[in-house]
Order: C-alpha cells, then sequence, then structure tokens
C-alpha cells in the first residue's frame, strides 16, 4: 500500500478511536488523537496528489499540516501566472485572462488569510465556542449542492466560445484559411450544447467538493495544531493537570463529535473526488 494510503487508513482509526475516549471522559487523550487523523488526513492528500513529498514531511511539514494546504496554493498561484511565460500568450482572450487573474487574486487571499490567522494562532488552544460554530456552520453551506439554471449555463458557454471566436478573428482577420476554419468550428463548439452543460455542472460540483475538504483541513489544521504537544503534556506556563484542562469547558472537547462528524465527511469527499478505494 502506498505510504499515503497508509496514512488515510490510520487517521480513520486514529477517528474512530476520538469518540471511543471523548465518551469514556478521556478527552486530552481524544483531543491528540483527534489532532494526529488531521495531520495524518492533510499528509496523506499531500503526498497523493503531489504536493509534497515523504522527505518533506519530516524537514518541512513536520506537526504543522496547514503548510500542505498553503504549499498548494502557492502553486496554484504560480500555475495561473504560467501562461504569461508561453510565446502564444496573446492567443488567450482577454476574458480568460481576467478570470485567471481573479482566480489568482481569490487564492492568494486564502493563503493570506490561512498564513495570518496560523501566526496569531500559534498556540492557541482556546479557539472560542463561535470560532467552532463558524467552522461547522460554513462547512454545512458548501456541503450543499448547488442549484442550477441549464438556460443560463447554456447561454454562458455560448457566449464564451463567441467571445473564442471573435478573439481568434481580430488575431487572423488577414489569414483567409484560418477564417474560414473558425465558423464550422464555432457550430462545432456549440453542438451537444446538453453535454457540455452537464460537464460544466460536474466541474462545479467537483469544485464544490474540493473547497469544502480544503476548508475543513486548513481551518482545523490549525485549531488542532497547538494540542500536539499541549494534549500530552502540560505546559510550563500552565501546569495544571491535563484533566482540569481539557473539560467539557474547552471549546474543542465541548465540539469534538462534530468535529469527527466534519472530518469523516471531508475523508467521504476526498475519496470521492479523487476515485480512492482503499
Amino acid at each position: 500500500m502506498k505510504y499515503s494510503r497508509s496514512l488515510l487508513v490510520t487517521a480513520e482509526k486514529d477517528l474512530k478511536s476520538v469518540l471511543v475516549l471523548y465518551n469514556a471522559g478521556f478527552y486530552s487523550n481524544a483531543i491528540f488523537q483527534m489532532q494526529q487523523a488531521v495531520e495524518k488526513i492533510v499528509k496523506s492528500f499531500g503526498l497523493e496528489k503531489g504536493i509534497i513529498n515523504e522527505e518533506e514531511l519530516k524537514r518541512h511539514i513536520s506537526h504543522l499540516p496547514h503548510k500542505v494546504i498553503t504549499k498548494m496554493l502557492e502553486g496554484q498561484i504560480k500555475e495561473c501566472d504560467s501562461y504569461k511565460k508561453l510565446i502564444t500568450s496573446f492567443m488567450i482572450p482577454e476574458h480568460e485572462k481576467i478570470e485567471k487573474q481573479k482566480k489568482k487574486e481569490a487564492i492568494i487571499a486564502l493563503n493570506d488569510v490561512i498564513n495570518y490567522v496560523r501566526r496569531e494562532n500559534v498556540n492557541n488552544i482556546y479557539f472560542s465556542n463561535d470560532d467552532y460554530e463558524n467552522l461547522i456552520s460554513q462547512a454545512s453551506d458548501l456541503e450543499k449542492e448547488g442549484i442550477y439554471n441549464d438556460s443560463e449555463i447554456s447561454a454562458s458557454i455560448i457566449d464564451r466560445y463567441q467571445k473564442i471566436n471573435d478573439h481568434f478573428r481580430t488575431i487572423f482577420f488577414n489569414d483567409s484559411t484560418i477564417l474560414e476554419l473558425l465558423d464550422p468550428l464555432a457550430d462545432m463548439q456549440n453542438s451537444n450544447i446538453e453535454q457540455k452543460v452537464l460537464a460544466y455542472k460536474e466541474n462545479i460540483e467537483r469544485h464544490r467538493k474540493f473547497d469544502y475538504i480544503t476548508f475543513v483541513w486548513s481551518n482545523l489544521s490549525i485549531m488542532t495544531a497547538p494540542h500536539e504537544q499541549m494534549s500530552r503534556y502540560p505546559s510550563e506556563k500552565e501546569p495544571q493537570k491535563l484533566d482540569d484542562l481539557y473539560n467539557l469547558e474547552l471549546p474543542i472537547v465541548k465540539y469534538t463529535p462534530q468535529i469527527v462528524e466534519l472530518l469523516e465527511k471531508s475523508i467521504d469527499i476526498y475519496k470521492d473526488i479523487y476515485k480512492l478505494s482503499i
């Protein structure tokens, strides 16, 4: 079995132990196992998708799984700019360049937020009840399937093809051979529009699912990271017993069942997106 798959299998076992420990009142142990599950899930994803390699797990990632997400986002930012290096970049229609730029800006903003929250909360084990409520609520919103208007999607697809056609007409206005090919090409693009609408919706749903796992994993990577040490060893600054610290008043303990549910859903969605059979 690939190491990435082995990590995921182990993470699922960790998750099963979380509720056993939680229901038995061993809260610090439950939180430690939950942190370990998050770490292994995200590392598994990073290895499976080639975002990181096994050497980077030890040298760069360690017990900070959010770095897998930020490394992925940094790669996406570079990908958004890759077309600029092409000699034929002038061939890309303006509307697609604008779309790439908007996507890049959105990814940069998300990456900045993750890095900022991580810096500000590096030792924060006291994320509030509101923080967890917001996580659960926003994850629930991302879980909902989209409502689509096929007519609007169809019109948008046809409009996109028309813009591409117009773009190439502008570039090759002196080339009669290419101009003669453009109309049949446009007709071909506008054929089987129902299949294109279906493919569009499937792609949007895939992105929605990916947004779900990215949202859940990036947030829980940060929210659970301080507990990798704190749930096992008393702090020098707060030397009280772990049982005194990890009780039902601590938000991460209070919301453990809901967090486990989010993680289980994220694993199912991850397996579905990438057709993983383990």
